[in-house]
Formats: structure tokens, sequence, C-alpha cells
């Protein structure tokens, strides 16, 4: 009762996607590059991600006097307390539970 060639072949090729899928998704997990500036001189937004936040002077425009806010710094820190709910909207901050539990079940699994 062995298996045949096409099945060693399909179970190898599966192992590969989920090796790839968890892969991926532990770069996405990580990355601090989900939104990037795609022009750079033009506004002093850098780069975002799920815990990071990059500036390059940049003052929120519902805060006059308010702090230069330059440098990457985590998004839960007190750096960004002032623009954290403009930063994250209630919709993304669901989103941090259910990509921490996904990622579990997928090394787990």
């Amino acid at each position: 009762m062995g298996l045949s060639v096409w099945r060693i072949i399909l179970i190898i090729l599966v192992i590969v996607c989920v090796v790839a899928a968890v892969l991926c998704h532990v770069i996405a997990l990580f990355s601090d590059y989900w939104l990037k500036s795609s022009t750079p001189t033009q506004t002093n937004f850098l780069n975002i991600g799920l815990w990071r936040a990059c500036f390059d002077h940049y003052q929120h425009k519902h805060e006059e006097d308010g702090p230069l806010y330059d440098g990457c710094h985590d998004l839960y820190s007190d750096y960004y307390m002032n623009i954290r709910d403009w930063l994250i909207p209630c919709k993304i901050d669901v989103y941090f539970p259910f990509l921490s539990f996904t990622i579990c079940i997928n090394i787990i699994d």
C-alpha cells in the first residue's frame, strides 16, 4: 500500500505552500512597510506598519503648536499618544488580536 509518485509530489507541494504561507504571515506581522510614502519630498510621512510608524518632522494638522513627530516609534508608545486615534482607526485596532491569533495557529498547525 505504497504512495504513488504523484501523491508524494502533491504532499511535498502542500508542505512547501504551507511553509511559504506561514513565512509570508510572519513577515507581514513584523514588517514596518504596510504603507509607504511614494513621494517623501512632498509629505512628512515615511512609512507605517502594524506596530511602528515613521515620520520626518511631521506636525499633525489638528495640533497647532503641537510636537513635531520625527523618526520611527512604536504606535502604542507615549510618543504618539496625541495622534494614536488618527494613526490606528478602530477597525485596524480589532485586526491586531486576530492577526496574532492566526499566526499562532499557523505555527502550531
